[in-house]
């Protein structure tokens, strides 16, 4: 695991980078044809595109690695208890920024951010504190917090004057979201400088998430149909998209390690196309309305029997064929209904975690010895094994 710790986070730190440059040439660009449409996306002034899934998905792994820090066994309860309420705060900080929750809520009342503030100030606060007591380094941790804390004001900025220069509010913007990616990448810092103190012959990479994975899947099932009613009556589609761009990250993150790239790379794309390609997207092709997400993933499903399923029998490879081919029937047949394509993605997603998870389980099993050392020994001794 610490062998690709070097180039992943060179990785990470390039791509923010990229994204960021391209925030702050997209204001001055506008206007500019398929080259704005581009630059939006990929920038993360935006909602529902590649930049806003990047920066979410950045606490995500932050909560990750802050799950896997929980899971130690090396650690004491005060400690673990510290780093399951961070995990908890980060999961909160990925889910306001792709689902954009405040912006939601402000739309009916400023009051309603007070409940969500006191609760992610409350799960920061006992977090900080748990951690300080089990003698672990908070510095770091209190300062990206104090990054996003300045976050607030930035907006109130944005708003409260008229920005009639292009490139000073691509200035403003690359501002703003660059001390929430500074702030997130400070927090993936800490938390994976934390988490390499412990061993690091463990059997699977995100041993947390194998060993959380159960209640983890419980939660995202229950989350399914809240995410539906929030789309249904409140027309917000934010939670829907969170929860199958969050769910598929997270398989990839099990399967790394563990399977061949391509696996936790179909994860990756699944993930990205469950945000940033918008359920609204509806063009023509072929002169035929297509919605443009339920076709991505048609296609995606397509290249399961290959990626998900390498190496079984194609009794075990057709269900996905069939799901694939009746996908991308219905994004022609049935380009309208946003709640059906919207919710497509979560469902898919919580299938294919549950088969990870049960995959790295039924490994790790394996591999544990079925009775304890002493027994062990004593057999081998009584067999004449030194």
């Amino acid at each position: 695991m610490r062998d690709g710790v070097g180039p992943a986070a060179a990785a990470i730190n390039s791509i923010s980078l990229f994204l960021l440059i391209l925030t702050l040439l997209s204001y001055p660009l506008t206007g500019h044809g398929f080259l704005s449409f581009v630059l939006f996306w990929f920038g993360m002034g935006g909602e529902t595109n590649l930049g806003a899934w990047w920066s979410g998905m950045l606490f995500l792994l932050a909560a990750v690695l802050a799950l896997e820090c929980a899971a130690g066994a090396s650690r004491s309860a005060e400690e673990k208890r510290g780093w399951g309420l961070l995990a908890a705060a980060f999961v909160l900080l990925s889910f306001d920024e792709i689902a954009s929750l405040h912006e939601f809520l402000s739309t009916y009342s400023d009051l309603f951010l007070v409940p969500v503030g006191v609760l992610g100030f409350a799960l920061v606060a006992c977090g900080l504190v748990s951690l300080y007591r089990a003698r672990v380094p908070v510095g770091a941790l209190i300062f990206a917090f104090g990054l996003l804390a300045t976050v607030p004001a930035q907006e109130f900025l944005q708003h409260a004057r008229e920005w009639n220069n292009a490139w000073l509010y691509g200035v403003r913007a690359f501002v703003e979201e660059g001390t929430e990616v500074a702030a997130a990448l400070l927090l993936i810092a800490a938390t994976s400088a934390n988490l390499f103190r412990a061993r690091a012959d463990r059997i699977v990479t995100f041993d947390g998430l194998v060993r959380f994975g159960p209640p983890l899947l419980w939660c995202a099932a229950a989350a399914v149909p809240l995410a539906a009613a929030l789309l249904y009556f409140a027309v917000f589609r934010g939670p829907a998209n969170w929860l199958g761009a969050a769910v598929f990250l997270l398989c990839a993150l099990v399967a790394v390690g563990r399977a061949p790239w391509l696996r936790p790379a179909g994860y990756v794309l699944a993930s990205i196309g469950a945000n940033a390609v918008p359920v609204v997207w509806s063009p023509q092709l072929l002169g035929v309305e297509v919605n443009l997400r339920a076709l991505c993933f048609g296609l995606l499903l397509a290249a399961a029997p290959w990626v998900l399923s390498a190496g079984k029998s194609w009794r075990r490879r057709i269900g996905w064929l069939v799901l694939a081919a009746t996908t991308i029937v219905a994004a022609f047949t049935f380009p309208a209904p946003q709640l059906g394509w919207s919710m497509l993605p979560p469902v898919i997603a919580l299938l294919c975690f549950y088969r990870e998870v049960a995959a790295a389980r039924k490994a790790a099993t394996v591999r544990v010895p079925l009775a304890p050392p002493s027994l062990i020994a004593a057999e081998r001794e009584a067999a004449g094994h030194p």
